[in-house]
């Protein structure tokens, strides 16, 4: 399960840790993810932590999108092994 934040001029802050962790379980999805074109807050971070949410953020985002094929493979694996419930 994933979700996608455009945000201007303000960080996510945990309700969309909250919206994604909550339709993980009613939809029996294998991962959570969160991802966004700004930043998290600390937060954020803290409940997506205790509830195995993915969180990435514009820096992470940009560099998935400039990586190579091989990278991009290894950046989403890593990402769904680390949100696995």
């Amino acid at each position: 399960m994933i979700q996608s934040k455009l945000y201007f001029n303000h960080n996510v802050g945990n309700s969309a840790v909250q919206e994604i962790a909550t339709a993980r379980n009613y939809y029996r999805a294998d991962i959570g993810m969160v991802i966004t074109n700004s930043y998290f807050t600390k937060s954020a971070y803290s409940l997506a932590e205790s509830n195995q949410i993915t969180l990435i953020d514009r820096n992470t985002l940009n560099e998935f999108l400039i990586s190579d094929s091989s990278s991009k493979k290894e950046m989403l694996d890593n990402w769904i092994n680390a949100t696995s419930a």
